[in-house]
């Protein structure tokens, strides 16, 4: 669950909460040479398979991680760039409005993630893979 908040080890979790690999078969000698490329195909698909989803879970995590440093970073740039002389505003300074309509599209956008999040923390990990 903390790989899903934070993006921290999330390729260990993912091995964790996953089918660990079998071993190979004493038999796959005796296959044919299409048949074992056929299996050695269909485990490196698997393998990126693992890849992407681990990948896409820390992605996820990272979100919320950053997210309070990632509004503090707008609020900064939002603030020096809007002066209260009114000889230096611009169109945009003048309409504080447009300012109030940003911050809730983006209060939106983080409700958003939040619930999504909320869906990948209910049971299981499986529902934030498919998701994804």
């Amino acid at each position: 669950m903390n790989s899903a908040n934070t993006g921290v080890g999330a390729q260990y979790a993912y091995q964790q909460a996953s089918i660990p690999r079998t071993t190979v078969r004493p038999q796959y000698s005796s296959i044919t040479t299409s048949g074992q490329r056929q299996i050695a195909a269909e485990g490196a698909t698997s393998d990126l398979n693992d890849a992407v989803t681990a990948s896409s879970l820390q992605t996820l995590g990272t979100i919320p991680a950053n997210e309070q440093k990632r509004e503090a970073d707008i609020e900064t740039l939002e603030s020096a760039s809007h002066s209260l002389d009114p000889s230096q505003q611009t169109d945009m300074a003048r309409f504080p409005c447009i300012r109030v309509i940003r911050r809730l599209k983006r209060q939106r956008a983080v409700r958003k993630r939040k619930e999504r999040l909320d869906v990948c923390s209910s049971p299981g990990i499986y529902q934030c893979i498919e998701s994804a």
